[in-house]
């Protein structure tokens, strides 16, 4: 009968009123032969037999079918369908998160999903606990049921009590255990209850909320090539400035433009950024749309040298006959290609005699910064290159690389004297460009500090076609490639007599000018084919931006935004559909095996009542009879007496049988009863209270303690972050393990309280019906076993059993506990801090740089060595100009005009002694694996923190009286005869010298440069220009070995000019029909110089953030020496003097001849800095001091190296002066504001020391500003003092021996903080699972406090079948009602029933449950 019987109505039905008897003392009754035993008489059961009988109470047959409610057919399948369902809803849960970034926003989730997962995961495993503790208690009434010879004995089965799960699931797989086959519904259930708990735990990682994007539908812009022409090419200056920017330091110029493909750009409608540059936003954001990509290939094969040939030629040249000897070589490739080359072995010069490198065109050839001429017209031209090949040449270009062909220096040659030289060697490639293009999506991610182009390389590949003539005109973007002009945009010092012509000379640079490394590099076409396609993308964007040349259009593309989503996680997900799936189909075994064919029970009541268990012995008395002097017997000697005997039932009855199973009967041996010691179970003994109140204890000081920490810092140990890496679903994925141990705590806590709470719940109609005699519904027929958390609790609570309904809310906010720990932490990025040494082998230069020049002995000054320069000062400024590809002054004007980056080690303008990192240790940082070079979203993943000395450069500038007054001193007005038009006008010219220095760092007339902007005009009609340059101001010569104290004018001038010829010596010189605009400031430098602690990433050597310590103060070893000049260590030594001596013999005696010999030179950072920054733009006067004193020579213009001279915009400007107007947005007329110059000056000047300071230094040597610690002059000689040293303000410099000591610490104290993975406590969870268990603490307490008094009256323990027996095994008036009027007729009377003493028929007092009669005294 279902439990709802035990609360119908009662009806007439009494128990007649029986006189109270006079009990025994308990002493007594435990003696049989004590006479008092005869008085029990007047509680027989035939009075309770003649007050039932009154009633008309009479026994209703049940079936013996009775099975819990989970195991029932219509319930069981609710965990197991719903095993299936929350496997498939989490699959698609991923499946939508992954298909949409994530299932919703984090501000529109619903509240509590972070406890979602694991509630609906506690609801499920509630079910299966509910399904294994009905397995588990019936499992003996199943193997009482078993077929004759097949049930376990006793100790299996009558004696078999609850167990923990780990001890079922080993016993169901033990045999013996089970009457020789293996409990499989035990087993399954088994494994499905501990998933039910694995489950829970990786619950509370299936949600997490993480920065995911968004797309959606954006108008945009995009730029295509004019659709009505062929697009053609368009070279300026710029177009080579970017192009060398990005090959020699490997800079951005455009997002759009990489060395491997060109994309033309597109933009948000409504923009109002420039196309090619980067378009940074506050908010990150990633586009994408349709665009056009592009792309040059150069592919390339050898040529070999097949043949060399020499020959007499006569020409006429003017009415003179002209013989040569003309030398010829051929070059062929396995396509049949031949192509030749002839030159003019009489030709003085002797260009073929040096080595040479050319990369030209197929039809022409060029050498150094021109062409060659070709075969139509080289017999009237000097020029010896002649190209000849024929038409299986296919391709466009041609590299040729050879080493010498003659023997230099002739100067007439003879038939039998020019040979070529036997070693020859020639290198060379045919080349072939091919252009291609598609329409593909490229993607644009943008934010404060980044713009990142990305898209398919593999459906550029496959959607590639060749570019129409009717889009580019690529025979013309061909000839651009390899303009000679190339040559005067590469400067070549150092570079020796090899020659490496027009865009050669840009691949020279990758070698560092090593001619014969270059010539030898088998994987030479790749780096040109590499040098090619990033031209090729500057190219292509210079000759958009031409007007008319493009224009844009709307497309519809999309925007991805960067919002916190809710996402599944792969690797939780995954586990979680496997553990379903395999979980479902167990359950489906479960079923098969809990049917009533495979499994019957035999049972026709809750078994878990005393009623239920009566009912199976009620009419089998002599089962009991063996048990009555058991009442005080221990659970080992119960044990002892039972284990060997064999029970079964059958029709609900219990019956002992024989081993093979036939119906069986035994006479009890007499036995005289003893008092046992009380019995309680494990989980509520004291020890076991205590041990629980520890470890909530515990718990909470672990929540606490652990939030104290995350509070301050978040949680960053490795034990904290560790990461586990999974392979699922074919995809690599990772989680933090701690994340769900507190989940798997709070389950063993659930675990622990649920044991506690099943033992309350299966002793509480025990304690009740001991405390006093309970009615049947409320004492024998009451049972809590199926019953759980709030159902268990408002149960409890009814009846009144009020320790257990507390016990049993314990239950419910334990598994509350559970939930919020799913919430407790939240995974995030954080920073850990570790003390470190690191090794400091640098500190700022105070010794001068040392350098050999080769120089007179004595040495000598003054005369025309004063007036135009000493040849030892641009010796030594060489130095700093030879090798691009780390050059100070092209790193600073690329990040003053392309937003290029900093230097390392250098921030604002300051710089940062440098230290070693490399040898520091990493932690680990996001991962368990350690990364020493990677860089994530948030920032540098390792950061040091140190304090280091810093320097910087800065200027005291202001503006010029001159200009300030309004003079025109600097302008020279002269009247200009036009010799083709007779007429004379006034015009204006630039002086050579103004403001107190040169016009121009050589002082020469002004050639450079006209504007062609408008190509309609004739050069020589004046339009607008700007000329801007930093210059030395003069000083004495005899004072100043490079005649200036450092101090320099910046000047910016700008108006309507032209250059025209006959102005000045006969030259053509700018000049302007009207007086152009000035604007000027005269700068002293300072270098200054402090402690400065800063943050630098150990990554990238980037400075984050700075903090200068105490003021700036100057440095005085910036001027101790100015190219001095020191005497030999040693003149004695006999290696100088034979220098000497040789070096005076090749001296004519008839003229002062002064020795050569190698000396020393000495010159401090500031000096250097200050005259190569003042003389790059000049490289072919370097050395030049005396500009004042010299002759105004013409400027040739040759040099394009460190200047921007256009003669399509009309600049001419050096590079100082180019960063500024870039920066004024091209504005010229932005230069004539004074505070904007002022500005601007002193951005730049700090800009390009900073680049000065943090170029081609070594921890080991140096560099420019910094010198290895200790570092000294010791061995040096003494120092020349004809010219004395000054400070820029006019005193006098310190030497270097009156400059303080560094007294450098060889180590630096510093802090290393790595990125790490760090948990975030959510403080509301923190908060609640404290009070949780609080709250479980407390009860826990309370329970502990009440525990004897509870179960005090509880003589033994009551577990299994056996234990409830002996309890009724004396029960005559309980056996006889159940057997003559059923559980039913029970439950409908107002019977009571108790738990204690009472005297059984035969007069002996017995411990066990009985029918109490009203008016009784009742025995405690």
């Amino acid at each position: 009968m279902e439990m709802a019987d035990a609360r119908h109505r009662p009806e007439d039905i009494r128990i007649s009123r029986i006189s109270p008897p006079t009990y025994p003392k308990e002493s007594d009754a435990l003696d049989p032969n004590n006479e008092k035993s005869a008085k029990i008489a007047a509680h027989s059961v035939a009075s309770v037999d003649r007050s039932l009988a009154s009633s008309g109470t009479s026994k209703t047959p049940t079936s013996a079918e009775w099975r819990p409610y989970t195991l029932r057919w219509s319930l069981v399948w609710i965990p197991t369908a719903t095993s299936l369902i929350l496997g498939i809803v989490v699959g698609l849960l991923y499946w939508r998160s992954h298909k949409n970034n994530g299932l919703c926003s984090e501000s529109s989730a619903v509240v509590g999903w972070r406890f979602a997962p694991t509630l609906v995961a506690v609801l499920w495993a509630q079910l299966i606990t509910m399904l294994f503790n009905d397995i588990q208690r019936t499992e003996p009434f199943a193997r009482l049921a078993r077929p004759p010879g097949a049930v376990p004995p006793a100790s299996r089965t009558i004696l078999e009590g609850p167990r923990q799960v780990w001890t079922a699931f080993a016993h169901a797989f033990n045999k013996k255990h089970n009457g020789g086959k293996r409990s499989w519904i035990v087993i399954w259930a088994s494994v499905v209850l501990v998933l039910s708990s694995v489950i829970i735990s990786l619950s509370s990682a299936l949600l997490a909320s993480e920065e995911t994007k968004i797309w959606q539908p954006l108008e945009m812009k995009r730029m295509i090539p004019d659709k009505d022409s062929a697009l053609e090419p368009s070279v300026k200056r710029d177009t080579y400035f970017r192009t060398t920017g990005a090959i020699l330091q490997d800079v951005t110029t455009s997002p759009w433009i990489s060395d491997e493909y060109a994309v033309l750009p597109f933009w948000p409608d409504g923009s109002a950024a420039e196309p090619w540059e980067a378009q940074y936003i506050s908010t990150p954001q990633t586009w994408e749309a349709e665009t056009t990509v592009f792309r040059n290939n150069l592919q390339c094969s050898p040529m070999t040298l097949a043949a060399t040939n020499m020959w007499d030629y006569t020409y006429d040249y003017y009415n003179m006959s002209v013989h040569e000897y003309r030398l010829s070589i051929r070059l062929e490739n396995d396509e049949g290609c031949k192509y030749n080359m002839t030159f003019n072995a009489s030709d003085s010069s002797a260009f073929n005699a040096w080595e040479l490198g050319s990369w030209s065109d197929l039809d022409t050839f060029v050498y150094k910064n021109e062409y060659a001429h070709t075969s139509s017209n080289y017999d009237y031209n000097g020029k010896p290159w002649k190209p000849i090949h024929n038409d299986k040449c296919l391709g466009d270009e041609i590299m040729f690389m050879s080493s010498q062909w003659i023997k230099p220096g002739f100067d007439s040659f003879s038939n039998s004297t020019v040979k070529f030289l036997p070693n020859l060697t020639v290198s060379s490639y045919l080349c072939e460009s091919r252009h291609t293009m598609a329409s593909i999506p490229v993607r644009v991610s943008t934010s404060a500090s980044d713009f990142h182009i990305n898209f398919d390389t593999g459906a550029f590949q496959k959607a590639q076609q060749e570019v129409p003539p009717s889009v580019l005109k690529t025979s013309n973007f061909i000839k651009a490639y390899t303009d000679p002009y190339w040559d005067m945009v590469i400067p070549k010092l150092n570079m020796g007599p090899a020659v490496s012509s027009g865009a050669m000379a840009l691949l020279a640079t990758q070698y560092e000018f090593d001619f014969y490394k270059m010539m030898n590099d088998t994987k030479l076409p790749e780096l040109a084919a590499r040098v090619q396609r990033r031209h090729f993308g500057e190219l292509l964007r210079t000759s958009l931006d031409v007007r008319g040349a493009s224009q844009s259009e709307g497309v519809t593309g999309s925007a991805m935004a960067s919002e916190r989503r809710i996402t599944v996680r792969m690797e939780a997900a995954a586990a979680l559909v496997a553990l379903f799936a395999f979980c479902f189909f167990t359950m489906l075994g479960v079923i098969w095996l809990s049917t009533i064919r495979r499994r019957p029970l035999h049972l026709t009541h809750e078994p878990a009542t005393v009623l239920g268990t009566v009912s199976l012995v009620s009419s089998s008395p002599s089962i009991l009879a063996s048990l009555r002097d058991l009442d005080q017997a221990s659970t080992a000697e119960l044990r002892s007496v039972l284990k060997g005997r064999f029970f079964s039932t059958s029709h609900g009855h219990l019956q002992e049988v024989s081993k093979h199973g036939q119906p069986e009967s035994s006479d009890p041996a007499p036995r005289i009863p003893t008092l046992a010691d009380k019995e309680s179970p494990f989980w509520i003994k004291i020890r076991a209270l205590l041990g629980l109140i520890l470890f909530i204890t515990l718990l909470i000081m672990a929540i606490t303690v652990v939030h104290r920490f995350a509070s301050d810092s978040d949680l960053k140990k490795g034990f904290f972050t560790y990461q586990l890496n999974i392979n699922a679903l074919g995809r690599l994925g990772s989680f933090t393990p701690f994340s769900i141990i507190p989940t798997t705590l709070a389950v063993l806590l659930g675990l622990w309280w649920n044991a506690l709470d099943v033992t309350f719940r299966s002793l509480q109609p025990y304690v009740s019906m001991s405390q006093a005699p309970r009615e049947i519904s409320r004492g024998a027929y009451v049972s809590y076993q199926s019953t759980y958390w709030l159902w268990a609790t408002g149960k409890a609570a009814k009846n009144k059993h009020w320790l257990l309904s507390l016990v049993t809310l314990g239950t419910f906010l334990a598994q509350a506990f559970t939930i919020a720990t799913s919430a407790l932490f939240e995974q995030t990025t954080g920073v850990i801090n570790d003390a470190v040494d690191l090794n400091r082998s640098l500190e700022l230069r105070q010794v001068p740089y040392l350098r050999m020049v080769n120089e007179s002995y004595p040495p000598t000054y003054g005369g025309s060595r004063g007036a135009y320069g000493y040849e030892y000062v641009g010796t030594v400024l060489e130095d700093l100009f030879g090798n691009l590809t780390n050059n100070w002054l092209y790193s600073g004007v690329i990040q003053a005009t392309l937003n290029g980056s900093e230097p390392n080690w250098s921030k604002d303008g300051w710089s940062f002694v440098p230290v070693d990192l490399s040898k520091l240790k990493n932690r680990q940082t996001t991962t368990n694996e350690t990364h020493s070079d990677q860089l994530d979203a948030n920032g540098s993943l390792i950061n040091i923190t140190l304090t280091t000395p810093a320097i910087r450069g800065r200027v005291e500038c202001y503006q010029p009286e001159e200009i300030r007054n309004g003079s025109t001193d600097w302008n020279s007005n002269t009247t200009w005869t036009d010799s083709r038009t007779n007429k004379t006008s006034e015009v204006n010219t630039l002086n050579t010298r103004m403001l107190g220095g040169p016009a121009m760092p050589d002082s020469r007339y002004v050639t450079c440069c006209y504007n062609h902007t408008d190509s309609s005009l004739n050069d020589t009609v004046p339009q607008p220009l700007a000329f801007g340059f930093w210059t030395q101001d003069f000083a004495n010569t005899s004072e100043y070995v490079s005649a200036s104290l450092n101090n320099f004018t910046v000047k910016w001038i700008t108006g309507d000019g032209a250059p025209q010829d006959g102005l000045m010596s006969e030259q053509s010189t700018l000049y302007f029909p009207k007086i152009p605009k000035i604007q000027a400031v005269k700068c002293m430098p300072v270098f200054e110089k402090a402690e400065a602690n800063i943050v630098i990433s150990k990554q990238a050597g980037r400075v984050l953030s700075y903090h200068i310590l105490g003021e700036p103060t100057p440095d005085d070893s910036a001027w101790s020496d100015a190219f001095v000049l020191h005497d030999l260590s040693d003149s004695n030594d006999p290696a100088v003097k034979k220098e000497i001596k040789d070096t005076s013999n090749l001296c004519n005696p008839k003229y002062p001849c002064p020795p050569m010999v190698m000396q020393n030179l000495t010159t401090s950072y500031g000096v250097l800095f200050m005259n190569s920054l003042l003389r790059a733009s000049r490289l072919a006067s370097l050395s030049n001091s005396g500009a004042n004193h010299g002759p105004p020579l013409v400027n040739g213009f040759t040099d394009m190296v460190f200047n921007i001279a256009d003669n399509v915009t009309g600049l001419n400007l050096d590079f100082m002066s180019y960063a500024a107007y870039v920066q004024a947005d091209r504005d010229p007329t932005a230069l004539l504001d004074l505070d904007y110059m002022l500005e601007s000056t002193q951005k730049i000047f700090t800009l390009f020391f900073q680049h000065y300071v943090s170029s081609t230094y070594s921890l080991k040597t140096g560099g420019w500003a910094y010198q290895h610690i200790g570092a000294n002059q010791d061995g040096l000689g003494a120092a020349n003092e004809t010219f004395p040293q000054f400070n820029p303000d006019g005193t006098r410099a310190k030497k270097v021996s009156e400059l303080p000591a560094p007294n450098t610490n060889r180590t630096a104290s510093a802090t290393m903080s790595t990125r790490v993975e760090v948990l975030h406590m959510n403080p509301k969870a923190v908060w609640l699972c404290v009070a949780l268990l609080i709250w479980l603490a407390l009860t826990t307490i309370v329970v502990c406090a009440f525990q004897r008094w509870f179960f005090g009256d509880l003589r033994r323990n009551v577990e299994s079948i056996a234990d409830v027996l002996v309890l009724v095994a004396g029960s005559e008036r309980l056996l006889a009602a159940v057997e003559k009027y059923g559980v039913e007729g029970l439950l409908k009377s107002d019977v009571k029933t108790r738990l204690g003493w009472f005297r059984t028929d035969d007069g002996r007092m017995r411990w066990g449950i009985e029918i109490a009669e009203e008016g009784e005294v009742l025995m405690n």
